[in-house]
């Protein structure tokens, strides 16, 4: 096999990973299982998050036939924080994600010249200040807010909300930016 062709698999690896390295929700609750909702409720939940209509354009740029969006959520600590339970190893894998995981992430969209997205929450941008000059440095890639700590909004009340840190403010972020950086990047 080329070197060519193991380098897409191992990005398509390393974007696999990040995907099943996502956790969901506690809750004290027992889910009740889909095949005993009713047709409401299913309705319901589904058209929470609809995507809207197709953006899609009638062709593409240079007559492509598919477009690609690589997005990454750069959550590193914050998916163990957030429920106030860190472990040792959560602490660890997060540090990881910073100190290793994203520059490799980078490396592979940087040999191709490929723009990613990358979602992070504010304390994982607090903790780890040097990860906005190593995504900046191509030019390419860009921003987007990812909550506070990767607070589960959908578990918080209406005032809980309002009172959470990266709701107060001017803005979504409730401290200044990272040291080194200036509200350009947040």
């Amino acid at each position: 096999m080329s070197t060519e062709t193991v380098r897409p698999h191992a990005l398509a690896a390393a974007c696999l990973a990040t995907v099943l390295g996502c956790q969901s929700q506690p809750t004290d609750e027992t889910p009740v299982p889909g095949w005993e909702w009713t047709e409401a409720q299913i309705f319901q939940t589904v058209n929470m998050i609809r995507a809207g209509r197709s953006l899609q354009p009638d062709t593409w740029p240079a007559d492509a036939r598919v477009a690609v969006l690589l997005s990454f959520d750069v959550d590193n600590e914050t998916i163990s924080l957030r429920f106030g339970e860190p472990t040792i190893g959560e602490l660890s894998q997060g540090e990881y994600g910073a100190r290793v995981g994203l520059q490799r992430v980078l490396g592979a969209l940087d040999r191709y010249g490929i723009p990613g997205s990358f979602f992070i929450p504010a304390i994982s941008l607090r903790l780890h200040p040097e990860m906005v000059g190593a995504i900046k440095q191509s030019g390419r890639h860009e921003f987007g807010v990812h909550g506070w700590i990767h607070e589960m909004n959908t578990a918080l009340s209406a005032e809980q909300e309002r009172e959470s840190p990266h709701s107060r403010g001017n803005g979504p972020w409730d401290t200044a930016p990272p040291p080194g950086t200036s509200a350009r990047t947040r």
